[in-house]
């Protein structure tokens, strides 16, 4: 079974240059290898994958050409393709649109899929390049096992983070036949209705910061195109949006624990309906 654990990063100003040149450094490979997909695919018609890739004369071709890519860890830049390859398959599987060029002011990461490690009684992060670890904040216990990829990103309001995999040995248990089960109706005046009757409705967050977020954009298009003062008024858009989503992760969590533990229900049946199909009814 494998756990995955999101954890908040502290960096240091040299840090953070250094984080900047591994998420500059894996976005300029990601999209180097997409254009170079695209292009094969167009001049073959086939593809070709992320092994046959970096194994290939036109990568190493590719590195000699950017010696600047020397300065982060390489295996972050061929996870950077692999990466890719997923996007692909979950394109062709129906799971997602087609893989689009990444930007610099969307939300960066890198991988570190080999030689990670954590110190909990430090309170550090101890990936490649970054040589006396990065502060980190374990807010919670992390199940014992084998530690797997160690994805490190950074969201458009400026905030590090660090997500880990952790390979853990446990039984998977069968479960037991359901006694108390309950169904949820998504609706369009209310949030859900319950099968029992019990009505709930959203806060509409994003309703409630409408004015403050138009007043923020406005101040943000009559900033001069890559200067400071845009980029400033970027980081507080991006801090409401990021404020509004974790408003609405609160209400869905107390949401779901009040379903589970309130009505002592062990089984929930949810309604499998396109909400955005009936809104455009």
């Amino acid at each position: 079974m494998i756990r995955s654990y999101k954890f908040r990063l502290y960096p240091t100003e040299d840090q953070e240059i250094l984080l900047s040149k591994h998420f500059g450094c894996a976005r300029y490979v990601y999209n180097w290898a997409l254009n170079y997909k695209t292009e094969y695919y167009k001049i073959n018609k086939k593809g070709i994958s992320w092994m046959q890739l970096t194994k290939s004369n036109t990568f190493f071709d590719f590195k000699k050409e950017n010696e600047w890519l020397k300065e982060v860890n390489s295996q972050s830049l061929i996870s950077s393709i692999g990466n890719l390859d997923r996007a692909y398959t979950n394109f062709f599987q129906g799971r997602a649109k087609f893989p689009k060029f990444k930007k610099k002011n969307e939300k960066q990461s890198f991988q570190a899929p080999q030689h990670g490690k954590i110190d909990i009684k430090t309170g550090k992060l101890h990936i490649p390049k970054f040589k006396g670890g990065i502060k980190c904040i374990f807010h919670r216990p992390i199940a014992k096992g084998e530690l797997g990829t160690f994805t490190i990103s950074k969201n458009t309001a400026g905030k590090y983070f660090v997500s880990i995999l952790v390979h853990v040995e446990e039984e998977i248990k069968p479960k037991p036949a359901p006694k108390n089960a309950i169904g949820l109706d998504f609706g369009l005046k209310t949030f859900i209705t319950t099968s029992e009757g019990s009505m709930y409705h959203s806060p509409e967050f994003l309703k409630k910061n409408l004015k403050k977020l138009a007043r923020l954009q406005r101040i943000q298009s009559r900033r001069t195109k890559s200067s400071s003062n845009r980029n400033k008024a970027r980081i507080k858009v991006a801090k409401l949006h990021e404020k509004i989503s974790n408003q609405r992760q609160n209400f869905l969590h107390k949401l779901s624990h009040k379903l589970v533990c309130k009505s002592q229900v062990d089984t929930i049946c949810i309604e499998d309906l396109s909400l955005k199909g009936m809104q455009k009814l």
